[in-house]
């Protein structure tokens, strides 16, 4: 099936229920009519080719920000549209990524490197240059000695969406400054939040927001098939992000 075919299953609206298109019309996340060409584009912008490994490291704004399940999403939604190639792995540890990943993760073009990076023998670039794109989890605690180790191309900031998350996101970009290559600030979309109902979509220069989704929230492993198409969209859209952001450097 090709990327017009599959975008086009997923806005498939047969069979649709009252509910459903009820949910579509007033928040105009599901099933709108640009989702097919939205997720196209960015499909083709996962593909971009990589001539040597790019490097993206996934940082928590504060403990329970979603770094882990959002980070190994991500990273399904890139290895099925380049058609593997993708490598995740843990600062300094790998037992969290391991849970989400699930045990068929090869089945689906992704590669964990079980030994954390803190304690890898390899370089950091002969490892990401294995498998062209390394996605890194450093949790919520990373220092500039790590991150000075890592030398990443774009550095995800995850945080959730509430005024506190907002706050720690911006001071923690604000701390990197220009150091560490681009800077991506992601926010996760939490019920009650208080700040209203976001619309979703990426821009860049702007906070990005994933919209909440209890499959990406839950304790248990990260199936790609599984997240809501708002979601879904969302990101892959940020996984499009990244590429053009980590190939331009």
């Amino acid at each position: 099936m090709n990327q017009k075919d599959r975008a086009l299953k997923i806005s498939n609206r047969k069979g649709e229920n009252f509910a459903r298109r009820a949910l579509r019309s007033v928040t105009g996340w599901i099933g709108n009519d640009e989702t097919p060409t939205r997720i196209v584009q960015a499909q083709k912008d996962e593909q971009l080719p990589i001539t040597t490994g790019r490097r993206v490291a996934f940082l928590g704004a504060h403990g329970g920000a979603g770094v882990t399940s959002l980070l190994v999403a991500t990273a399904g939604y890139l290895a099925q549209a380049r058609g593997g190639s993708v490598t995740v792995s843990g600062l300094r540890s790998t037992s969290d990524l391991s849970w989400f990943l699930g045990s068929n993760h090869h089945e689906r073009g992704l590669r964990l490197h079980e030994t954390p990076l803190v304690r890898a023998r390899e370089s950091i670039g002969e490892i990401s240059r294995a498998q062209q794109l390394l996605l890194i989890d450093c949790d919520s605690h990373v220092t500039d000695e790590e991150l000075a180790m890592l030398m990443p191309h774009v550095i995800v900031i995850v945080g959730r969406r509430t005024v506190q998350g907002i706050e720690k996101v911006e001071n923690i970009r604000e701390a990197l400054g220009d150091k560490y290559g681009a800077t991506i600030r992601l926010l996760c979309e939490t019920p009650n939040s208080g700040l209203g109902k976001p619309r979703g979509g990426i821009q860049l220069g702007e906070l990005v927001v994933i919209p909440h989704d209890k499959h990406l929230a839950g304790d248990s492993h990260v199936n790609i098939r599984n997240i809501s198409e708002p979601a879904r969209v969302s990101i892959e859209e940020l996984g499009a992000l990244m590429m053009q952001l980590a190939v331009s450097r």
